[in-house]
């Protein structure tokens, strides 16, 4: 079903050259052709010993908060131990924190900060954050509203890339551009990007490319990679016109 409803249609994909494979996989598994344009990279800080004291000090009550797949590379690491685990914000970033070794206690079912911080529900420990340094405040804010004191480390940045004059010119021609993240959406049109019809990974990133300019087609349910080729299903039938 993807694929008839994806042939013929030029998709733009914007992630980090280092996690894009599979999204373009995904995008090209479900019949589209892909230009993958990597707007922004990663870049983590060094390894903090003072963090690593820190976490190895928490107690089975105190918890370590992960909103994405590079703040569980930046906790590895570290080389700590969990004594409760940690919570994640989404499935690819719990399926990565497993993957390294780390006990999963809570995925919220809708994945964005605010709605960890609701799930994480009352409490008067610590939470150690392992954020990026463009992180919103949504998370902190919402946890210490329920009483815990929020130990934020900012361990990755964020830095924007451009393309090559020739990608971006295949990428402008594209039907649709897809959205991962607000740096996403912000690196594209750093890069020269046109304000192609968009799809979005969830709320936050919507938010920021409808005040960059762009119309959102369609919106992830799920705020993850299969949600995001949903999202490009549905903006499929809204009949986005296939290149010709």
């Amino acid at each position: 079903m993807l694929r008839s409803t994806l042939a013929g249609l030029r998709v733009a994909v914007t992630r980090s050259a280092d996690r894009a494979h599979q999204l373009v996989d995904l995008v090209c598994a479900a019949g589209a052709d892909v230009v993958s344009v990597p707007v922004f990279g990663v870049v983590l800080r060094p390894p903090d010993p003072a963090l690593a004291t820190a976490i190895n000090g928490l107690t089975p009550s105190d918890l370590v908060a992960v909103t994405s797949v590079n703040g569980v590379r930046a906790l590895s690491a570290l080389n700590v131990t969990l004594p409760s685990g940690l919570v994640a914000v989404g499935g690819a970033t719990a399926d990565a924190a497993r993957s390294a070794g780390f006990q999963v206690r809570l995925v919220p079912a809708k994945q964005t900060a605010a709605a960890l911080a609701e799930a994480v529900g009352p409490g008067n420990g610590r939470v150690v954050f392992m954020a990026a340094a463009a992180a919103g405040p949504d998370l902190q804010a919402g946890l210490e509203t329920l009483g815990w004191r929020v130990d934020r480390h900012d361990v990755y940045d964020t830095r924007l890339l451009t393309p090559d004059q020739r990608s971006m010119v295949a990428a402008n021609r594209c039907d649709l551009v897809a959205f991962t993240s607000g740096s996403t959406a912000r690196g594209w049109v750093e890069a020269g990007g046109a304000r192609l019809p968009a799809v979005s990974i969830g709320p936050k990133t919507s938010a920021v490319a409808r005040h960059l300019g762009f119309r959102i087609e369609a919106e992830a349910v799920s705020h993850d990679l299969e949600g995001l080729i949903e999202a490009l299903v549905v903006a499929a039938e809204r009949s986005v016109p296939p290149s010709i």
